[in-house]
Order: C-alpha cells, then sequence, then structure tokens
C-alpha cells in the first residue's frame, strides 16, 4: 500500500534525499542545457554513467522539475525523455509525479510517474 506524500517539507525532504541518492552515482555533475521540442533549457544535471542516463532538476514555482534522458548531457545538449515533477505541496493532479510512501516496507519513499489530468 502506498501513501501520496502532500505535507511540502516532507516533499521537500523527499527531493533532496532523491537527488542525495542520484548524486551519489554520478560520476559528472554541473551546469548544462537541456533540449524540448522547440527550445533548451539550463538546469542542474547529474550523469549516471553505470546506466547510460542523466537526471536535471529545477525547483519551479509549483513543482519539483525531475527530467531524464540518456546519454552524458555534458557531450552534446541532449533530448529530454521523461519528465516527472512532484507538485511542492499537497497533490496536484497537473502534474505528473508524486512522491509516495510505502507503507509496508518500513516506510521506504519513491518517485513515481503519474498520469496528468
Amino acid at each position: 500500500m502506498y501513501e501520496i506524500l502532500t505535507n511540502p517539507e516532507e516533499i521537500a525532504d523527499a527531493q533532496r534525499r532523491f537527488q542525495k541518492q542520484v548524486g551519489s552515482v554520478s560520476r559528472q555533475a554541473g551546469d548544462t542545457a537541456l533540449g524540448f521540442r522547440g527550445g533548451s533549457v539550463s538546469c542542474h544535471a547529474s550523469w549516471l554513467p553505470e546506466h547510460g542516463m542523466w537526471h536535471g532538476h529545477r525547483e519551479l514555482e509549483r513543482r519539483h522539475w525531475n527530467a531524464f534522458g540518456f546519454g552524458n548531457p555534458f557531450d552534446r545538449t541532449p533530448s529530454i525523455v521523461v519528465e516527472i515533477c512532484p507538485p511542492l505541496k499537497g497533490i496536484d493532479r497537473r502534474t505528473s509525479g508524486v512522491f509516495v510512501r510505502c507503507r509496508d516496507d518500513h516506510g521506504r519513499v519513491c518517485l513515481a510517474l503519474t498520469a496528468p489530468t
């Protein structure tokens, strides 16, 4: 059974812990441009070569923007493959992500992709 985190402090803590975990397996991190249809955006990215993927994060007005893609983001302007964007507080069905706590697994918190409505 999963519980969606809605408390702003718990969500902020979950995002910090997620970024720390990504950073612990990252081999390179820094600011770079990430491409999307029609443009690009600068953000802090981490390269995870063991997984062949990267993660980028920005905190936006009402959500955490977590972008993911393949290849080294520092070799070229990579394309964003998926975005998982939990809200800063509460539940926002217009965003594509949430942090969830597993009630049966010692309270482990995971970033989960959702389908926005």
